[in-house]
């Protein structure tokens, strides 16, 4: 695939995702639970790269940049970003838990000069500011605005996989790696804490457990990274 099919796909998914975007936030009532839990928009928190070694996805972007700046909406918030989320974090000085983490973890195994290299995104692409808000969220929006987002979820995460390709997927939280292994109909098996599956042909997954923005079983994490092959 060429830079221009690479591009070319991933405009397609990003109209998607904003004439959804769109028509939620034109439907948002002010006042609202709705409209108080909606924080914004976000596909990527990295470069857009064909074949990287490793693709991470979490559930879905906290609501950070809100509570820092009050905004919920920016042009660019549907293109990829320059560099990747967890390298950003520390050279800009807004770290967090879950990146200095996962620095960590790469740098005691074999595969960190990849980390800088890698894609990040998000099961939704809807920002709240906890898990269970965006449950909340999202039982809201089927019963009032008649929009699915755990049905585009699946079409979008299986979109941008295809498109991505990469050799191994991270998954960030025991329920990301329940609903992706759901999408693709496979059952996880887990070991010390972390879970191993195979989906699309031959694209390994390995997922950790989280306690909010904590990784649980590190040590076991490094050691199924070391164990991979690339």
């Amino acid at each position: 695939m060429t830079t221009t099919d690479i591009n070319a796909a991933y405009e397609v998914l990003k109209r998607e995702v904003a004439e959804v975007r769109d028509h939620v936030r034109e439907h948002l009532i002010p006042g609202t639970r709705e409209e108080e839990l909606y924080k914004g928009t976000t596909i990527l928190y990295s470069e857009l790269i064909h074949k990287p070694d490793f693709m991470f996805i979490g559930i879905n972007p906290g609501a950070g940049f809100f509570k820092s700046t009050g905004i919920k909406e920016r042009a660019i918030d549907l293109e990829p970003c320059v560099g990747f989320e967890y390298i950003n974090a520390k050279e800009e000085g807004y770290d967090y838990a879950l990146a200095v983490q996962t620095r960590t973890a790469f740098e005691a195994s074999k595969h960190n000069e990849c980390l800088p290299k890698s894609v990040k995104s998000n099961l939704f692409y809807t920002s709240t500011s906890s898990q269970n808000e965006l449950k909340e969220f999202l039982y809201l929006l089927i019963e009032r605005l008649d929009v699915n987002y755990y049905a585009k979820s699946i079409v979008w995460t299986k979109q941008l996989i295809e498109l991505v390709a990469p050799k191994v997927i991270i998954c960030e939280g025991a329920w990301v790696v329940n609903l992706l292994c759901k999408y693709y109909e496979v059952t996880p098996v887990w070991r010390s804490g972390i879970a191993y599956c195979t989906i699309n042909g031959g694209i390994s997954v390995i997922g950790y457990k989280r306690r909010y923005s904590h990784m649980l079983n590190m040590d076991h994490f490094v050691t199924a990274l070391n164990s991979l092959s690339l």
